[in-house]
Order: structure tokens, then sequence, then C-alpha cells
């Protein structure tokens, strides 16, 4: 009877280390499952950031494109500008020429 219940409070404290030992492995689990998922949500952060940058590097070039292209369309409508008053002036002097020539002939 001794030897039995001996080995009855043997196989308890057995069982008891074991249950002990699997709670240890499911806090560690628990655990590392936490840092898993708050890593995750930092990664999560971290890339919306860098959506949100992207984005708005993409904007700002966007905008900078625009005023290039009005740029470019000032400086093209003044040298055109610049070119009809140049002919203007290149036909006057053309008038000119011919009714000076026409007086000569005179």
């Amino acid at each position: 009877v001794a030897a039995a219940q001996k080995k009855e409070a043997e196989a308890e404290k057995s069982a008891q280390a074991e249950a002990a030992d699997a709670k240890d492995e499911v806090a560690a689990a628990q655990k590392k499952k936490a840092e898993a998922e708050k890593a995750v949500q930092a990664e999560a952060v971290e890339a919306k950031e860098e959506v949100a940058a992207a984005q708005k590097k993409e904007a700002e070039a966007e905008k900078s494109a625009q005023a290039e292209a009005a740029d470019a369309k000032d400086e093209v409508a003044a040298a055109q500008k610049k070119k009809a008053e140049a002919e203007k002036a290149v036909q006057a002097e053309a008038v000119e020429a011919k009714e000076e020539v026409a007086a000569a002939q005179r």
C-alpha cells in the first residue's frame, strides 16, 4: 500500500510538473503571438506612412509638371507673339521699301 501511495504521489507530482510546463509554454506562445501582432501592426503603420509619403511625392511631381507645362505654354505664346511682331515689322519695311522704289522711279 505504501509503495502504491508513493507511486501515486510521484505520478501526481509528475503530472503537476507537466501541467506547469504546459502553462509556461502557453504563456510563452501567447507572448510570442502578442509580439508578432505588435510587429505586424508596426509594419502596417510604416507601410501606410510610406504610401502616404509616395502619394505626397506624386502629387508634388504632378503639380511641378503642370507648372512647367504652364510655363512652356507661356513661352510658346511669347515666342509666337514675337514672331508675329517681327513678321509685321518685315512687311512694314517691305511696303516702305516698295514705296521708296516707286518714288525713286518717278
